[in-house]
């Protein structure tokens, strides 16, 4: 009787075991985007495909499908591998993904600097636009090349790659433009005369 009994439950608990073992895993969804302004990227996860089309430079972006411009997966629960490439950049690693919830990834990218200035008084304060971004000389420089970050000179950061700029002068009606070619680590000075 007592293994009968001992059958009987170990029955039950195999039973028990299949039905939880043969559950479907909850979904969950990694959002993966940039916070550079740069090229785009193709990001692969679990077989599926995506890219990042645009930047999250002040917040990150509200993780989920709705995340606009990144690669969005919506995948069950797991470990997953995941590679990515840019024209200039690449990543690779794995992203933990948990049902019902969003886990987000920074690919961080590679980046470079452009440093525009004069050795001019006569221009008064300059404007450049470069990346759908802007700034401003307010001084002159003399001495020597002034590294980027150099007080009163205009400073960007960007990912590697060939960038078009405009400038103006707020005094004597010159204009500049020009393209300048960003490397990874480097610092590329534009000097306005």
């Amino acid at each position: 009787m007592n293994s009968i009994k001992f059958i009987f439950g170990f029955l039950i608990a195999a039973t028990v075991l299949l039905a939880i073992g043969g559950c479907e895993r909850e979904n969950g969804t990694a959002t993966f985007y940039f916070d550079q302004n740069g090229a785009n990227a193709t990001v692969a996860v679990g077989g599926q495909n995506a890219t990042i089309s645009s930047n999250y430079q002040s917040n990150p972006p509200l993780c989920g499908t709705s995340a606009a411009g990144c690669a969005n997966f919506v995948l069950p629960a797991g470990t997953y591998n995941y590679m990515a490439s840019s024209n200039t950049s690449s990543w690779s690693g794995s992203v933990t993904i948990v049902g019902n919830q969003c886990t987000e990834v920074l690919l961080t990218q590679s980046t470079g600097s452009v440093i525009f200035w004069t050795t001019s008084n006569s221009f008064g304060n300059i404007t450049v636009n470069i990346n759908n971004g802007s700034g401003t000389i307010t001084s002159y420089i003399t001495g020597g090349i002034p590294t980027c970050g150099f007080s009163g000179c205009a400073t960007f950061d960007l990912v590697p790659g060939v960038y078009a700029y405009t400038a103006s002068a707020s005094q004597g009606g010159a204009t500049w433009n020009g393209n300048v070619t960003i490397t990874a680590d480097g610092c590329q000075p534009v000097q306005f005369q």
